[in-house]
């Protein structure tokens, strides 16, 4: 009997040695690219497994025979626990003894190539070898246009930019693009990034945005949506009622928006619902904030059962950066600790996570037995499946031949100057004065802060544009330009510098004043009258205006505000009237206004930017006189519906009368008010 079981024992071993002989090594095994004798463009090329020690016909993972979903299970049944966790993030490490490469998920192309992503990746980047990329107008110029075949056709450009700049070795495949969130106050700083407040428009621009970006021609539907290859991969984002940054002490990462469940449906969810439906896009982003109590990304009726479930979603559910970890420290959910919330998040529908808590503790959170490895499998199916789709691992015919000739070429430059034709809005054109008649305008003043102006036109999540053309620069080829600032900056703050504007002004045939605000603004308080056009500048530029007959104002930069002075300053009227038109975005998502109250609050911020002693007495005296009619008025609305606030269903609601009185008596300790300024809980 112990003969026989000696026996058996060393038949087993010797099994064992030579199926380790036939096993790949894995002693020398380095996935770094100073390991690979070139870029290679997919993971299953033989070469690139020889240069790693492997043979690739081991892996049935890269048989391209077989479907999409037998080859990511064997791929993923390759994997251990800690394997699995680490590639969960946006950073995916990869195992190099499986021959899988690292993959970093976080690039962006909201309107370009972007060079925007996780600190110190290398997912998408310029250098010598691609030193820019083709930088379309902002995503609300873009849609002013109403053209739809424009908005997929700059998808189109920008995705055929993306798979060359990939072919190089400096770009992803997926894009965390577009940003459709319905912008509920105009004063919110990302409304740039947006397709605006409208939720059929957003969903429409949308769609078309995202077909353009995923899109093989010739392959736009397939019987089976979960192996349709794809040109590179969209991600509608920021999922959902995500409207705010930084509001009276009120945080993006922490809001709680209360929404009903039909401004969910009709507003807020419905452009996601396009994106998916009608564009079928590969991937969702969810937002930081908190929806009626509950976290975003741990909401399984909003991710599973409805992006999965409803929608039919072809692909994977990406988390805003750190919103697990946002979860934990600010948020204080259901005071979780860090396994707990990546179980709540993962059994919500949340595949990856942009961030770390996914690779640092969802092992842990299966030791726990909060969450499965089949939850952890169930996520990295549906991520693999998308870089199967993309030929991450096979390669794609059709666009193995782009690469550097085919980024920032002329085409692409015309249809980027072409968006901006069509999205420009002219407010008001007063006694005809534009187009300008080139055979009588021979000089032109081009005055204002963005007068010479280059970033501050290229908008945020940009890449590095191909080439500048600042104002000065353009309207150089029509007419000799006599260039000042005017202003030191773009509140207008140094008002030294009007007096050679107003001397080039005088003696041109016509001037341009080129105003607006810059990215600094972007995530600040938003909650603030004069942007960039405050009491001194307007000052400033009626001075220059009163030098030349023929004046146009254009606003750039990243916002509308300033814009609505376009319509003509009566440079007669200092009072109410001027400043209410320079200040009206301070008040426009209300839906009622106290015009006398609001006066005030608007007079007041304006009120300390004047530094001339009898307008400012001129002023001082409006502004007492509509104190005690506003305070009248308010003490009678306060009394008559004490409990009524103006209904902006997941935004503030807000009692203009309240927050002028606030404002302007400085009642910190006021707590009715301060009850008034708060979102309503």
């Amino acid at each position: 009997m112990a003969k026989i079981s000696f026996l058996l024992c060393s038949i087993l071993v010797l099994l064992a040695i030579s199926e380790a002989r036939n096993a790949p090594s894995i002693a020398t095994i380095n996935d770094s690219p100073s390991n690979l004798t070139k870029i290679y463009t997919k993971i299953c090329d033989p070469q690139r497994f020889n240069d790693l020690g492997l043979d690739m016909d081991y892996f049935t993972y890269c048989d391209s025979s077989l479907s999409y979903g037998v080859r990511v299970k064997d791929l993923i049944d390759r994997m251990t626990l800690m394997e699995k966790v680490q590639q969960i993030g946006d950073t995916a490490y990869g195992v190099p003894r499986i021959g899988l490469a690292k993959y970093e998920w976080w690039s962006e192309a909201l309107h370009g190539v972007s060079k925007v992503g996780q600190l110190n990746s290398k997912a998408t980047f310029f250098d010598d070898v691609v030193p820019g990329a083709t930088s379309f107008p902002c995503p609300i110029t873009t849609t002013a246009s109403f053209n739809q075949t424009l908005w997929k056709t700059i998808g189109q450009v920008v995705s055929t930019e993306a798979r060359a700049m990939y072919n190089l070795g400096h770009a992803g495949l997926t894009f965390w693009s577009p940003n459709i969130n319905v912008v509920r106050d105009p004063r919110w700083g990302r409304t740039l990034e947006t397709p605006g407040e409208d939720p059929f428009v957003v969903g429409t621009y949308a769609a078309n945005y995202v077909r353009g970006l995923q899109d093989i021609e010739g392959l736009e539907s397939t019987d089976d949506p979960n192996s349709r290859p794809v040109k590179v991969a969209a991600c509608c984002k920021h999922y959902a009622a995500y409207d705010v940054d930084s509001w009276l002490g009120v945080d993006r990462t922490t809001y709680d928006a209360l929404v009903t469940e039909q401004d969910m449906l009709e507003t807020f969810q419905k452009p996601f619902e396009m994106c998916v439906k009608e564009g079928d896009v590969m991937s969702v982003m969810c937002s930081f904030n908190r929806i009626n109590g509950i976290p975003a990304c741990a909401d399984q009726k909003l991710l599973k059962d409805t992006l999965r479930g409803e929608w039919d979603l072809h692909g994977y559910i990406v988390s805003d950066c750190d919103s697990i970890e946002v979860m934990v420290d600010n948020q204080k959910w259901l005071h979780d600790e860090p396994e707990d919330a990546v179980s709540q998040a993962m059994k919500a529908g949340l595949d990856l996570d942009c961030g770390n808590y996914y690779t640092n503790y969802a092992d842990k959170a299966v030791m726990q037995g909060k969450i499965s490895e089949k939850d952890i499998d169930e996520a990295l199916k549906n991520l693999y499946i998308v870089l199967m789709r993309l030929g991450f691992f096979d390669g794609s015919s059709k666009y193995e031949s782009l690469g550097k000739q085919d980024v920032c070429s002329d085409e692409n430059i015309e249809l980027a100057t072409q968006a901006a034709r069509e999205g420009m809005v002219l407010l008001k054109n007063l006694n005809g004065t534009l187009p300008l008649n080139t055979d009588e305008i021979k000089t032109i003043a081009v005055v204002g802060p963005h007068a010479n102006a280059t970033t501050a036109m290229i908008g945020n999540y940009e890449g590095i544009p191909c080439k500048y053309t600042s104002p000065i620069d353009g309207f150089s080829k029509y007419a000799e330009v006599q260039y000042a600032m005017g202003c030191g900056d773009i509140m207008c703050k140094n008002a030294s510098l009007i007096f050679p504007a107003m001397q080039a002004a005088k003696n041109a045939d016509a001037t341009v004043i080129v105003a607006g605000i810059d990215l600094n603004f972007l995530y600040a308080e938003i909650f603030m009258c004069l942007l960039s056009l405050r009491v001194g500048g307007i000052t400033n530029y009626e001075s220059l205006m009163s030098m030349n007959i023929t004046h146009i104002y254009i606003c750039i930069g990243v916002c509308v505000e300033s814009a609505i002075w376009a319509e003509e300053v009566d440079k007669h009227v200092l009072g109410v009237s001027l400043l209410r038109k320079v200040c009206v975005e301070s008040a426009i998502w209300a839906e009622e206004v106290d015009k006398h109250v609001l006066g005030v609050s608007l007079l007041w911020k304006c009120l300390s930017q004047v530094s001339f002693p009898v307008v400012k007495f001129l002023f001082t005296s409006i502004v007492i006189y509509l104190i005690l009619v506003g305070v009248v008025r308010m003490y009678i609305a306060v009394t008559q519906r004490k409990h009524r606030k103006v209904k902006e269903v997941g935004k503030f609601k807000m009692n203009v009368g309240a927050i002028a009185f606030y404002q302007l008596m400085q009642v910190r300790q006021a707590e009715y008010f301060r009850q008034l300024l708060k979102p309503v809980t």
